[in-house]
């Protein structure tokens, strides 16, 4: 008798265990799940309005599918990559989500921070996202990061400071080489500067993408590459002829303030600048092509890694954010990023935006034709991606200071 009560008591207490880790995830029935399971989320606060929209998601989330799962998100803000990178190194409890930049994401996990991302998801809840995006978080490892949202480089110009100039035309602003040779016509007619860029290296490492070849192929940028020295010449020509101006501060900023008359930038970074401006005072243009390339722009993700360590948690952390994405519309709205979710046939990704402010709409407008007439390009997931990006957008700014002091 003792004995069929042992075998009953264990085979209970199997079933249990067998119950809990045998999660009915599938789409129909993942609504029904209970995680009970804090999901911390930390993030990097780049003061976008993102981040506005984020908070208020997750108290919603909080307040509705998490109430009914058993689940509450929780979040901590970083004022950039580095401090949050440097607190997860040294962390003793890891978050269960981190929220930074497809670079960043790439580089933890080169650096061997433990995650889950690349089991936790189920194909349904991939479904919502865009799935040429999802590739921006994979490697021969698998999947590191999800992309919660994206922003577009585009050519931002300040009217006041083009109008009546004879150098100046939108459509000769379509190609890079145009935008050199409008520089220089500019500099000539007015004896001021024309162009920055938040990014240079990125404006390289995009020209040879639409040449056939990956600035992050090999550990080290191969500057004798003939593709290297054909996207370096383009700006390297704007600094020699005194068109270009580099300054610590953003570009989109300069522009704003009438520093400047164009800038390639990001479009999150122009709406953390913009502050009731006259939006009729102001072009935004699509990306400027090769003249004889692919045409391909630059973009830059939001990505989220998940790093919880507990089933249940890690779960939840993927139904939260397949929830925030199907949600991205609002996540995004006024705030320059772009939703990364799926979309349908004939459709894009500018076409289902939410939002009021003026600028976002036109912003959105220049991407949409960036959507019809080109490709993307990402940095795919080099392991040294981060370093190198950083190294060489400073040893470039020290190159072309040394040709605007010749």
């Amino acid at each position: 008798m003792k004995k069929a009560s042992a075998i009953l008591f264990i085979t209970m207490i199997l079933s249990v265990i067998s119950a809990c880790g045998d999660m009915d995830l599938t789409e129909s029935n993942s609504a029904h799940q209970r995680y009970n399971s804090n999901v911390s989320v930390w993030y990097v606060d780049d003061h976008s309005d993102l981040w506005t929209n984020f908070e208020n998601l997750s108290d919603e989330y909080n307040s509705t599918n998490g109430k009914e799962q058993s689940v509450k998100i929780s979040s901590r803000s970083f004022p950039d990559d580095q401090s949050l990178v440097h607190e997860l190194m040294d962390a003793p409890k890891p978050p269960s989500v981190v929220l930074c930049s497809g670079e960043t994401a790439a580089y933890l996990d080169f650096i061997g921070i433990p995650h889950s991302t690349n089991k936790c998801f189920q194909d349904w809840q991939l479904a919502h996202f865009d799935q040429d995006y999802l590739s921006s978080g994979m490697n021969d490892r698998g999947r590191f990061s999800v992309p919660i949202s994206f922003s577009p480089e585009i050519l931002f110009i300040n009217n006041q400071l083009v109008d009546g100039t004879e150098s100046y035309s939108p459509e000769n602003l379509s190609t890079l080489e145009g935008l050199n040779s409008t520089s220089f016509y500019y500099e000539k007619e007015t004896g001021k500067p024309f162009f920055t860029a938040e990014s240079f290296s990125s404006i390289i490492r995009t020209t040879m993408a639409s040449r056939g070849e990956d600035f992050h192929a090999k550990r080290n940028v191969d500057i004798d590459s003939d593709n290297f020295k054909y996207a370096y010449n383009i700006l390297a020509q704007i600094a020699f002829h005194q068109a270009l101006i580099l300054s610590d501060e953003d570009a989109s900023q300069l522009v704003l303030n009438g520093e400047i008359p164009c800038a390639i930038v990001r479009s999150d970074s122009l709406m953390k600048h913009i502050d009731k401006e006259d939006v009729d005072s102001y072009t935004f243009l699509p990306y400027p092509y090769l003249e004889n390339g692919e045409k391909v722009y630059g973009l830059h993700f939001c990505s989220a890694m998940v790093t919880a360590k507990k089933e249940k948690e890690m779960y939840a952390a993927a139904e939260f954010l397949s929830w925030l994405c199907s949600n991205g519309d609002r996540l995004t709205a006024d705030t320059g990023f772009f939703p990364s979710w799926a979309v349908s046939e004939g459709e894009t990704h500018t076409s289902r935006i939410i939002g009021s402010d003026a600028f976002y709409r036109v912003i959105g407008n220049a991407f949409s034709q960036m959507e019809q007439t080109g490709r993307p390009y990402y940095s795919g997931n080099p392991s040294e991606y981060y370093e190198n990006w950083q190294t060489f957008e400073q040893d470039y700014r020290e190159r072309m200071s040394h040709l605007l002091d010749y």
